[in-house]
């Protein structure tokens, strides 16, 4: 066996299938990547698998003669990341012995047979769609799937297709999160992935457009020179239309720029200083928005002028600053927030809405004790301090 590939183009496709290798396994050689060079179509295949997810990429290569090994899979993209040059050379001197050369740097590898891995079969499915933004619907929705007894719907990511949109959306017990992108799909398609294979997905296709379709519970993304397959969630996922026509404007509703809601966002990150996570305090009136936290490092507010829509009087709930922080990070543009008098907050642009419920009074007063108790350590601390000194 020996072949030539571009160094940076091998090592990029690498490092994009890297999260799918378990870095254990009961099978060796599953904790490799199965690297495969084709005398037929002078391709060179890559792939990976933990068993529930599969991918397979290939690029051109310069062949000499067609062969296969297994090599640890973080071990190749780090050396493929420190060589030098534009093209390496791989080469079979001795069994399962493997020599890597660019430029003036060579290494001697050991490698498992190919005949060892767990080659998955790649399905080819009979109808398929066109998508196109991933990576975008993944960032915008990952932070709201469900954890621990949720049910197995709610702990991945809803992928809804439709012939003029990709909508993908997501629901935990006090949070929802919905993000389209429109396209073209010429058909229409819903799935459930699990939140991990969405994540591995969206690493390694980014937000190029691809095709998808279902092979009984398989999922199948393609691409030129990309296979990417997993299982996916079974069961009906929830309404969330229903629970978003809910949540009435009957206290407040008013839009806002999303250069002035980043202050929310400078709230959230002073929340997030210090030993105790805070909340954030929304206090809205007619002029706009009082966001406020405190934590046992100190406090901080801003205020976010906003056009009121409709409503009256004021208003004052207490919020995570963990979802509000996810929501403000993924939003852009001009928004819309909506509150109904029990503190249900949504927030939706022309393509995003993102709902999140207010922290009870329990919560916050639990909160507070906390921040409490931290600062009275820390104070004790320094005391003792400065005894020592």
């Amino acid at each position: 066996m020996k072949f030539i590939v571009n160094r940076q183009e091998m090592s990029d496709c690498l490092k994009s299938m890297l999260r799918i290798v378990p870095q254990k396994s009961s099978v060796r050689s599953m904790t490799g990547f199965l690297i495969t060079a084709q005398e037929e179509d002078g391709l060179l295949y890559m792939t990976a698998t933990n068993g529930v997810t599969a991918i397979v990429r290939s690029i051109k290569c310069v062949l000499e003669e067609g062969g296969g090994f297994v090599a640890e899979a973080r071990f190749l993209v780090d050396m493929l990341m420190r060589l030098g040059g534009d093209t390496v050379v791989f080469e079979d001197n001795s069994d399962r012995i493997v020599t890597v050369q660019s430029g003036r740097c060579m290494y001697t590898i050991k490698t498992l047979p190919d005949t060892e891995y767990p080659k998955p079969k790649m399905m080819t499915p009979e109808k398929t769609v066109r998508i196109k933004g991933i990576k975008q619907l993944y960032l915008k929705t990952a932070a709201n799937t469900a954890k621990g007894d949720a049910a197995d719907t709610l702990k991945g990511i809803h992928i809804n297709i439709t012939q003029k949109e990709v909508m993908a959306e997501s629901c935990s017990t006090s949070s929802m999160s919905r993000a389209v992108i429109p396209c073209e799909t010429g058909g229409s398609l819903s799935l459930i992935l699990p939140r991990q294979g969405f994540a591995m997905l969206a690493g390694a296709a980014g937000d190029d457009e691809m095709t998808v379709g279902m092979c009984g519970k398989q999922a199948v993304f393609r691409k030129d020179g990309f296979i990417y397959q997993t299982i996916c969630i079974q069961g009906e996922y929830i309404d969330l239309d229903k629970v978003i026509e809910s949540v009435k404007p009957d206290a407040y509703y008013a839009s806002f720029e999303y250069e002035d809601m980043k202050r929310i966002r400078e709230v959230c990150t002073v929340a997030g200083i210090g030993s105790t996570k805070s909340y954030i305090k929304l206090e809205f009136s007619e002029r706009g928005i009082l966001a406020s936290t405190k934590n046992d490092i100190g406090s901080t507010e801003s205020f976010i002028d906003g056009i009121r829509l409709k409503g009256d009087g004021e208003f004052t709930f207490f919020y995570s600053a963990e979802q509000l922080q996810n929501i403000f990070r993924s939003l852009d543009g001009t928004m819309v927030m909506s509150l109904s008098s029990r503190g249900y907050l949504l927030i939706f642009t022309r393509f995003d809405k993102y709902l999140t419920m207010p922290l009870s009074e329990n919560a916050v007063k639990s909160r507070d004790e906390k921040i409490k108790k931290a600062k009275k350590k820390g104070k004790t601390k320094e005391k003792a301090d400065k005894k020592v000194a």
